[in-house]
């Protein structure tokens, strides 16, 4: 279990004022657009019928698994980000923050300044953990299906914390996490799989999963199960559970088992224990998270070059892993995004975080012919990673 104190970095900070005078907002918003280069004719705003391809395309974005490669807490394995939540891996749980969606009215996005407090102060998260008890924690983990997109972090104005270039994956594979069996995280944007492969002789009775941050767990009619977390609720469908023989899927008869008030198995009908045995629960049905027109992470520009792909930079959450001493918790503020999609939507070609320890936001961003981005915004953090810039002179202005 990973220990019981805050990875988060809203431990390390203090109460500050958080507004920036609007004197300075007002004068950064009309040079924004003489700080962005002007787009060749070839780059242009979408229109709503692109933001609307865009958005069916993005929901069904395989999940890329991030590297852990410093970004976030050390015991964790991978980590990723889809609609309304962030995923970690660590050795033998996973972990979800869930984000409620943040809804803004139009004076909060016309002045950031304010939209930062009230954005602190309103967004909540809930944490659900699911615990393989009884799993290796040795257990080898790799990442399967490596993916063409890097991802990059910014944060802060020590380049030696920074981290690049770093790998993402398809799937996570445990090897071995119970006796014979191997557990694969895989999924999209709106939901997340993990299949328990089961090899011939194993026993899929020594499989227990454990929840933590869900008040009440049970079985509905269908046989999904279903967690309550909070205010809201995440469901597990009911497993498909089938074996390979002779090139067909042949269906096994399964369903989950409440073993105790947190803890849950799987009853499985009889199969050929001679050949491997898959079990599979979706985890989806967090609609109240992934619901409305805005959430946590919030896209506020947008830009398409020459080719097709799709640029967008907004506000994102930051990887820092939720603590062990409580199931809900205030996020921290985010940081910005910018992210290209490949022209048909099928692909993140990379991803990058950039921001410091208060809220930074993108709000602005346009391409040149050779494909670099150029993206403005506002910054509330001293610490923000830039080379001798506006941003220190802001920063000497503050009420």
């Amino acid at each position: 279990m990973i220990p019981p104190r805050y990875f988060d970095r809203t431990s390390q900070r203090i109460e500050v004022k958080e507004k920036i005078s609007e004197q300075i907002i007002a004068s950064n918003r009309e040079k924004e657009e003489t700080l962005l280069p002007t787009p060749s004719p070839a780059t242009t705003k979408p229109d709503k019928a692109t933001k609307v391809r865009l958005n069916k395309t993005y929901g069904k974005l395989p999940l890329s698994f991030e590297a852990n490669q410093g970004q976030t807490d050390k015991q964790v394995k991978f980590l990723s980000r889809g609609n309304g939540y962030s995923l970690f891996l660590a050795p033998t749980e996973m972990v979800m923050k869930l984000s409620h969606p943040l809804v803004y009215s139009k004076k909060d996005m016309d002045k950031p300044g304010q939209r930062t407090e009230s954005r602190s102060s309103a967004n909540v998260s809930a944490v659900l953990r699911m615990q393989l008890e009884g799993a290796d924690p040795q257990a080898r983990v790799t990442g399967l299906d490596e993916l063409s997109g890097k991802s990059n972090y910014f944060v802060g104005n020590d380049p030696n914390k920074w981290r690049t270039d770093i790998s993402n994956y398809g799937k996570v594979k445990y090897e071995n996490a119970y006796p014979g069996i191997d557990v694969i995280y895989y999924g999209n944007q709106s939901q997340l799989e993990y299949d328990l492969i089961v090899a011939p002789g194993a026993d899929p009775d020594s499989i227990k999963l454990n929840f933590t941050g869900a008040r009440q767990i049970n079985l509905n009619r269908r046989g999904d199960l279903v967690l309550r977390v909070g205010q809201e609720e995440v469901r597990q469908h009911k497993p498909k559970v089938y074996q390979e023989i002779d090139g067909s899927r042949r269906e096994v008869a399964g369903r989950y088992a409440l073993r105790s008030e947190n803890e849950i198995g799987f009853e499985i009908a009889a199969y050929d224990h001679s050949k491997p045995l898959v079990i599979d629960p979706v985890i989806g049905g967090y609609s109240t998270y992934l619901g409305g027109s805005v959430y946590s992470d919030v896209g506020l520009g947008i830009v398409i070059d020459t080719l097709g792909r799709a640029y967008i930079t907004g506000i994102a959450a930051s990887p820092d892993f939720p603590s062990t001493s409580g199931t809900r918790w205030d996020t921290d503020y985010g940081d910005v995004f910018v992210a290209r999609l490949s022209a048909d939507g099928s692909k993140l070609e990379y991803s990058t975080l950039i921001g410091g320890i208060y809220e930074d936001d993108g709000y602005g961003i346009a391409v040149d012919s050779s494909g670099n981005a150029y993206v403005t915004g506002l910054t509330n953090s001293p610490d923000f990673p830039t080379l001798e810039c506006l941003q220190k002179r802001a920063w000497q202005q503050r009420p």
